[in-house]
């Protein structure tokens, strides 16, 4: 208990240190789950767009996917 009261009286004494902390660790926590939802969101789509595109199920002879492609 005694290293609570240590902790609580250190931020309280350092209050600008302490809200420039907590600010960064916000933002930095928002922009990481920003980007990883824009980025699910874009794998999302592509699937999608692949899927309306030529359809989930494919079939074809299964040579036809060891051919190198055409540029």
């Amino acid at each position: 208990m005694k290293w609570l009261w240590f902790a609580y009286k250190n931020v309280i004494r350092n209050r600008r240190r302490s809200l420039m902390t907590i600010i960064i660790t916000a933002v930095g926590t928002a922009s990481i789950l920003i980007s990883s939802g824009f980025a699910l969101y874009t794998y999302d789509s592509l699937r999608e767009m692949s899927a309306r595109e030529s359809g989930h199920v494919v079939i074809a002879h299964s040579k036809y996917f060891n051919r190198e492609e055409e540029s």
